[in-house]
């Protein structure tokens, strides 16, 4: 077992190490690094693929290795043997096959690397055991890219550890998804396969492929990009006629999202009543049990409603959608959702007023009207809304009234409207102040607007913060933890004697305390 370090995608360098923990006794470097082609680069490291062929018996050093799937990722070592260039139908003139036969007559061939994946095929009974880093193998190929353009984006071979080639590979449909057939044409090359390759000028081979490297990185990964797209497209294929989301919903009938899907093809074709039809027979097909689904067919009718239907066929549908739901407070919540979507500030408001005279008892309705307001910027509602919550219009315990005022102050920072927060926050630690929760949002707040680099933002005014906490009667835990955080901000932000001053107050706290316990207990 090893961690990758580094992998250079351009020339195929792959680095490991090994973990001392679970490799020990195996001698082997401590770093292993293994880079495709040598020094001229990118274009060896392609070219390398003409000398391997399906069948070869190649020498593999293990990179690395896993216990639980038994499969290995190896360095193969390829002669540049005198042998017939697999790619000659892609260059013009001499392959270069001729000066290597020469040059192997005299000396020994050069060596080339390339990445190899070994599958795993022990037998299933038997656990398969992990190789040490560093082991030699004797490999069959595979499986080995057929043109410079399928090398070009997936550069590496599968092998297989058994020296037969009429065994069978465990990665039959790897091998089938991988092996793309080259075809030629007046344009270039192109690739064809399982893969949705686009052709035309931008085809790899083609004229842009060839403009140099950096062009050819840049299209390598365009390609791949679309590759995944067209496997994206096919897993989620949405229908694009009527007959096709009627066939689909014959097998599907209680799926919302066909269901969604058919109410916004025909709204895209400007079709509302069809739609209306869809959504009105989609509340007839889908199962009672199905409550989630129901919910999202209703949540879709009143988003059509919305947009292309009247004030009054919206409310009727959302009349409706709450006499066959059992979760009324969730449609109240995706109706201000929207309205807030769409804009329609009155409505919204309107709701959430409702929302609050139904559902006292719950904290995220006051909180809702509460943001409604200040995005609004109708404070003085908000004034009088805080005061009802506080006097008892509402039956939510202190702690949920101040958790509303906390999230009303923290959406005011992030409104970049930090005045009105910091004055919900000192209202809050006046009324609470040995809430640490409270004082630790507070801070943080503060510090958010360092990190922004806001206009706001002032070390001044996160000193007097600690400061104050020094002064409240926490726990010994809670204050070790402002003291430490106290320290870190001076650290950064203030001076050695704002350093010094901190440690002071720190000892000072410690003092009065074994003072107060007269030496006894945890500090």
């Amino acid at each position: 077992e090893a961690r990758v370090l580094d992998y250079d995608a351009q020339t195929g360098a792959l680095t490991v190490t090994l973990s001392s923990s679970k490799n020990k006794g195996i001698k082997v470097p401590d770093a292993l690094s293994f880079k495709a082609g040598s020094a001229t680069g990118e274009q060896k490291f392609s070219d390398a693929f003409q000398y391997v062929r399906p069948g070869d018996v190649v020498e593999c050093t293990v990179l690395l290795s896993s216990n639980d799937a038994g499969a290995i990722v190896v360095d193969v070592r390829v002669p540049r043997v005198a042998r017939p260039s697999r790619f000659a139908h892609e260059h013009s003139g001499d392959c270069g096959c001729e000066p290597a036969a020469k040059k192997a007559s005299k000396e020994e061939p050069e060596m080339l690397s390339i990445i190899g994946y070994v599958a795993n095929q022990s037998d299933a009974a038997k656990p398969s055991t992990s190789l040490p880093i560093g082991t030699k193998l004797q490999c069959v190929v595979e499986f080995a890219p057929s043109t410079a353009a399928f090398a070009a984006v997936a550069p590496f071979v599968i092998l297989s550890k058994q020296l037969s080639r009429h065994s069978a590979l465990s990665t039959p449909s790897l091998i089938e998804t991988l092996s793309l057939a080259a075809e030629t044409d007046g344009r270039g090359v192109g690739l064809v396969g399982k893969f949705a390759w686009r052709e035309g000028k931008d085809s790899v081979g083609g004229k842009r492929g060839r403009e140099g490297a950096d062009g050819e990185d840049s299209m390598r990964r365009r390609k791949l990009e679309e590759a995944i797209d067209a496997y994206e497209r096919q897993t989620n294929t949405i229908p694009t006629s009527p007959d096709e989301f009627t066939k689909m919903l014959l097998s599907n009938p209680n799926s919302s999202y066909l269901w969604t899907q058919f109410m916004a093809f025909h709204t895209g074709l400007q079709q509302v009543e069809q739609a209306r039809q869809v959504a009105e027979k989609a509340l007839r097909t889908i199962g009672v049990r199905e409550t989630k689904e129901h919910q999202n067919v209703w949540v879709a009718y009143m988003n059509l409603e919305n947009l292309h239907g009247t004030a009054e066929s919206l409310a009727s549908i959302f009349k409706r959608a709450c006499q066959h739901s059992d979760n009324t407070l969730a449609l109240h919540e995706k109706l201000a959702d929207i309205f807030k979507s769409t804009k329609r500030q009155q409505q919204e408001l309107q709701l959430c007023r409702a929302m609050v005279s139904k559902f006292r008892d719950k904290s995220k309705v006051w909180e809702r009207l509460g943001v409604c307001l200040l995005d609004q910027d109708k404070r003085d509602q908000l004034k009088r809304l805080l005061k009802d919550m506080s006097a008892g219009a509402s039956i939510l315990n202190k702690g949920d009234q101040y958790m509303v005022m906390e999230h009303l102050a923290i959406h005011e920072y992030r409104r970049d409207k930090v005045d009105g927060g910091r004055a919900m926050f000192e209202s809050l630690v006046l009324k609470a102040p040995r809430k640490s929760d409270l004082w630790q949002a507070y801070i943080d707040q503060e510090m958010s607007l360092l990190t922004r680099k806001s206009s706001h933002a002032s070390v001044p005014t996160i000193r007097q913060l600690f400061e104050r906490l020094t002064t409240v009667q926490f726990s010994p835990k809670v204050m070790q933890q402002f003291l430490t955080r106290f320290l870190s901000f001076e650290q950064t932000y203030g001076t050695g004697a704002d350093v010094e001053k901190v440690k002071s107050k720190a000892r000072e706290y410690v003092s009065s305390r074994l003072a107060a316990t007269g030496g006894e207990g945890q500090i």
